[in-house]
């Protein structure tokens, strides 16, 4: 009777054994799936944050147009405060010619405003109000000094 016990202990003691060996194996397994779902899901939310982000052209085309308007502003800024300092009316006639009549005229373009990102998108409305505004009284000024 003593040696069927000890054959038992020595069959559950190698069958434990296995069993150890195989729960390690599955945990190590585990955790080298945790890893690589872990990578798998980083990798799909920086997918998702560059998705997000806009495209570069069109921050380049918004930042080209507003630097523009800046300019143009600026020159005709220039061209009226050198008209009102030499009483100049070539030069208000200078700062009044423009060609922007209303606001079709700014040329903005419908397939951007319509892929850009909200936030870019309102960035050149305001740059396109802003520079409008500034520009549609120009050629009234001419008129109404006369």
């Amino acid at each position: 009777m003593n040696s069927f016990v000890d054959i038992a202990t020595l069959v559950a003691l190698f069958i434990n054994t296995i069993a150890l060996i195989v729960v390690i194996y599955q945990t190590r397994i585990a955790k080298q799936s945790l890893t690589a779902t872990k990578k798998s899901i980083d990798d799909a939310k920086t997918q998702r944050q560059l998705e997000t982000l806009p495209k570069f052209t069109w921050v380049i085309k918004v930042q080209v147009q507003l630097e523009h308007w800046k300019k143009d502003l600026q020159e005709k800024k220039g061209l009226l405060q050198k008209g009102v300092d030499k009483k100049d009316d070539e030069m208000f006639q200078k700062a009044s010619d423009t060609r922007i009549k209303s606001p079709k005229n700014l040329s903005l373009n419908r397939f951007l405003y319509d892929n850009m990102p909200a936030w870019l998108r309102e960035l050149w409305m305001s740059g396109a109000q802003y520079y409008y505004d500034a520009i549609a009284p120009l050629p009234l000024s001419i008129k109404t000094k006369k």
